[in-house]
């Protein structure tokens, strides 16, 4: 994605994505740091409406921290670098799994809870069965029906809104993997069981694990 083709090919590309925004969450378009003059074809009006119309999020993570291009003016959300782009959806589909847990363990206590009331309420209907004639019968057996009724419907609905949500933390799971951002190109730095993220953190003449998509590679730190 540079040079002249730079254009036509986002352009391209969003407009397919809109045509089944329905598959899709997010948008994000990402490059490493290159020259001004390849960066500059980012400063594109076609390129910015495409972004500003798209009936999704847009993120963008183009170039160096000090870079600023008409793209990520455009975008729903615009971070310095495409290793940034990355953490932050990682954190997002954390953060959107710890939701998640809380949901189902709200669940669980409303499910208790309605399940004891129910509990609760089948007790006084004995007691009433046991003090009044067929008709309070009939009565306490309605209100048992309904009151389950209600509880397994509230569960069902529960159950259903928490794998929606589920299916979307898949989703966004699936756009953070690790080895999809290994495929194209990008490189994992690791010292003395600890992931670097810049230059600065690297120690010297100590050695240093390089992962790529397909494997490994020990090499020595900078003298």
């Amino acid at each position: 994605m540079q040079g002249q083709n730079t254009e036509k090919e986002v352009v391209s590309q969003l407009q397919e994505i809109k045509l089944q925004k329905q598959n899709y969450d997010a948008v994000v378009i990402i490059r490493g740091g290159g020259s001004k003059l390849d960066l500059a074809y980012f400063d594109n009006y076609n390129i910015g409406y495409a972004i500003a119309t798209m009936p999704i999020p847009v993120l963008t993570g183009i170039g160096h921290e000090i870079d600023l291009s008409i793209a990520d003016l455009m975008a729903h959300l615009s971070l310095k670098t495409p290793t940034a782009v990355a953490d932050y959806i990682v954190e997002q589909a954390l953060h959107f799994e710890s939701q998640l847990d809380e949901y189902h363990h709200q669940t669980k206590l409303l499910a208790g809870y309605r399940l004891q009331q129910a509990a609760l309420q089948l007790e006084n209907h004995v007691y009433q069965l046991q003090s009044r004639p067929r008709e309070v019968i009939r009565f306490a057996s309605h209100q048992l029906d309904t009151s389950w009724n209600d509880l397994v419907q509230a569960i069902d609905t529960n159950l259903k809104n928490h794998q929606k949500e589920l299916a979307s933390i898949g989703t966004a799971l699936q756009l953070s993997d690790p080895s999809h951002i290994l495929k194209r190109g990008f490189v994992m730095v690791r010292q003395q069981d600890k992931y670097i993220s810049r230059s600065t953190e690297l120690e010297k003449d100590k050695e240093i694990s390089l992962t790529f998509y397909d494997g490994n590679v020990e090499i020595r730190g900078p003298h």
